[in-house]
């Protein structure tokens, strides 16, 4: 069972998708707002993460 978290604190938002787009493709990096030939600068971070809202989900057995 996945349980989901809306994250508002916006310095929480900025780390997930910095993870975020380490870990994924560029095209899915480009899905989210994020520059998708380099790595995003902390301010592109900032304003991917004013666009929406997040929720991470958390597996739990």
């Amino acid at each position: 069972m996945a349980v989901p978290t809306v994250i508002e604190d916006r310095t929480a938002i900025t780390e997930l998708l910095a993870e975020f787009a380490d870990r994924k493709s560029p095209r899915e990096a480009k899905m989210v707002g994020l520059p998708g030939d380099r790595e995003p600068t902390p301010e592109e971070l900032h304003e991917a993460g004013e666009r929406g809202r997040f929720v991470l989900f958390r597996l739990q057995t």
